[in-house]
């Protein structure tokens, strides 16, 4: 090899490392360099320049910059065909499922992960472990419980035997959101409880995020707005040293709520515009969603139940709405004394409203 693809194999390497310590950013400048390095190069070098693109755009992803993401994993998609790569072609379909997730679209998302599959059966473990979470996380944000506890317990299986402390994390997280839809609260605290162990052990930052707002979610909940709001401040520090845009709305969401029923209604308001305004840019229709609902139980709080009625009936009607809103928006009109059917607000005029 010259000096170009020893430099790439050299770059490559520390993109990987960088990675898997939740360190995105520098991740995809060792990637991009790389893969300029490969293109610029004489020798041939397509198999090597579409393993780059693979790992671009689950990076990408990961910052969310879709468009990236795409450009890149159906580049690596469709090089993966011609190589009659069953790996390369199951991992590229699994990220593309999750650039579907993130955008609201889960009959695509399943549908690729349906193609993905059996594709990563004829794999290799690891690619298989990861595909499986995915058909169990699009199984969670349609309401499939039974489908996501299946394929959630098969992934987690798998990620234990290849020592894989990641994907152990996902799908135990995975499975702490299935005990908390049942009501078992005491089961998903324990689950919570051994995310957050394992991923501080492990030194994973994006993962003990993660469990940091489940118990932010479980202390909330349970009438402990104020414990609440501190794990999911905490919670939202790592997100955005991380740089994981999606997860920051998310967490920007549960804060607002939080702040709703301490009675901090300007800060719930400052939390939801921040919150919005980054999911509209960057086309997070689930997240949004989340941020609207909150928007409707906000309006409620300040006595504006007609507007409260409006734009949480916007919310149940919106396709790309998770199965775990609805309720939480069907349980705030309830409480209204307002119908779930009914006049809507118009999706644009509300987010203009907030964003002004």
């Amino acid at each position: 090899a010259g000096a170009g693809a020893r430099a790439a194999a050299y770059l490559e390497r520390a993109g990987d490392s960088a990675q898997r310590s939740g360190a995105y950013h520098s991740a995809r400048v060792a990637f991009e360099r790389a893969l300029a390095l490969l293109q610029a190069a004489d020798e041939q070098a397509e198999a090597a320049i579409s393993a780059l693109r693979l790992k671009l755009g689950a990076i990408a992803w990961n910052l969310g910059d879709f468009p990236t993401a795409e450009r890149a994993l159906f580049y690596a998609r469709d090089y993966a065909r011609r190589a009659n790569d069953s790996r390369a072609q199951a991992t590229a379909l699994y990220w593309l499922s999750r650039v579907a997730i993130s955008r609201g679209d889960y009959a695509q998302a399943r549908m690729l992960l349906a193609y993905s599959l059996p594709l990563a059966r004829a794999a290799d473990a690891d690619t298989l472990a990861q595909v499986l979470y995915g058909v169990a996380d699009v199984a969670w944000r349609v309401g499939d419980l039974e489908t996501l506890h299946h394929y959630v317990t098969e992934s987690l299986g798998l990620a234990r035997a290849l020592d894989n402390s990641t994907l152990e994390l996902m799908s135990l997280n995975r499975l702490g959101t299935l005990a908390y839809a049942q009501g078992d609260l005491a089961t998903a605290r324990a689950y919570y409880r051994t995310c957050l162990d394992l991923a501080q052990t492990t030194g994973n930052l994006e993962r003990e995020a993660t469990a940091l707002m489940n118990l932010g979610a479980l202390a909330h909940r349970g009438g402990d707005p104020t414990a609440g709001r501190a794990y999911y401040r905490d919670a939202l520090a790592h997100y955005r040293e991380l740089g994981r845009s999606e997860q920051v709305v998310t967490a920007l969401g549960n804060l607002a709520e939080a702040n709703i029923d301490h009675g901090d209604l300007a800060a719930a308001r400052a939390n939801l515009r921040e919150g919005l305004a980054l999911a509209w840019r960057l086309g997070l229709l689930p997240r949004a969603m989340v941020m609207l609902f909150v928007y409707g139980h906000l309006l409620a709080a300040e006595g504006r139940m007609d507007q409260a009625a409006d734009v949480l009936r916007l919310v149940l009607g919106h396709p790309a709405t998770e199965s775990q809103t609805r309720p939480q928006a069907l349980a705030v009109l309830e409480q209204l004394g307002c119908p779930a059917e009914g006049a809507a607000a118009d999706l644009d005029a509300v987010v203009a409203e907030i964003l002004a």
